[in-house]
């Protein structure tokens, strides 16, 4: 029973022993894990932290340069400063060659004039032509008496003939219609009148002629030129040498039916 007992405490100790040398060995190796870590984790916080500090060079986002160039960099010290840096980069003029290109590329083209190509002319002929032109379908007429023409009745008379002719010109605007008649008579009796109140003794005309031109507007109406001409006469007895008071060859007269309305004259 001693023997057993003895065995007993002998290898309690030994089993305690180990048991506390186990932990102690197990928190060493995680101490130096953490150490390590810890280290680890400090040495790349670090280089985070020396990233973010240090400032972009211009040279980051530019081609990379010539191979001497490189050399010449690589040979610089370690120890130069970011404030160095940001000196030299404020002292040296920034290079802006595509905004300068930029900026002169649009006032080039707006100052160059546009060029019209033979196609383009002939296709704006016609319309010059169609606009200085009228359409063909568009009326236009021209009548005259012919010859000068005295009336039947006033040749059978004795009469004084004055050396000077009257005339008359004057374009008229009508609308709807042309009743040529009409405006031959207006021309006719503004000659008498004015002879007549030239001298107070003309009673009739002779030697009469007349020609008018009717062209129609794009806008409908009718433009119509009249002209009148002829010659104040005075004759013995007054009785006897009365003016029929209407143009000579109303035969040769072309009107345009309908109703007449004289918009303005000319």
């Amino acid at each position: 029973m001693s023997m057993s007992t003895s065995s007993q405490f002998l290898s309690v100790p030994q089993l305690s022993h180990r048991s506390s040398q186990h932990p102690r060995s197990g928190r060493g190796r995680s101490a130096t894990q953490s150490s390590t870590s810890s280290k680890a984790t400090q040495s790349s916080t670090s280089s985070k932290v020396k990233l973010e500090d240090s400032p972009l060079s211009p040279d980051a986002f530019s081609p990379p340069p010539a191979p001497q160039l490189q050399a010449a960099h690589t040979s610089s010290p370690p120890f130069l400063s970011s404030a160095s840096q940001t000196l030299a980069r404020r002292a040296s003029p920034p290079s802006l060659p595509s905004l300068a290109s930029n900026l002169s590329a649009p006032i080039l083209t707006a100052s160059q004039k546009p060029q019209l190509s033979p196609r383009s002319i002939f296709r704006v002929v016609p319309f010059l032509v169609r606009l200085r032109s009228p359409p063909s379908d568009l009326l236009s007429l021209s009548c005259s008496s012919g010859a000068p023409r005295t009336h039947a009745v006033l040749r059978r008379s004795q009469l004084q003939k004055a050396s000077q002719t009257l005339t008359y010109g004057k374009t008229l605007v009508c609308a709807d219609a042309v009743n040529a008649e009409v405006l031959l008579r207006l021309a006719r009796n503004e000659i008498l009148e004015r002879a007549q109140q030239a001298n107070r003794l003309v009673t009739a005309l002779v030697d009469e002629e007349w020609q008018y031109n009717i062209r129609q507007a794009k806008s409908g109406d009718y433009n119509v030129q009249v002209s009148y001409s002829a010659c104040p006469a005075q004759g013995e007895d007054e009785t006897q040498t009365l003016d029929p008071r209407k143009p000579i060859a109303l035969s040769h007269v072309t009107n345009i039916p309908g109703l007449m309305r004289i918009v303005h004259s000319k």
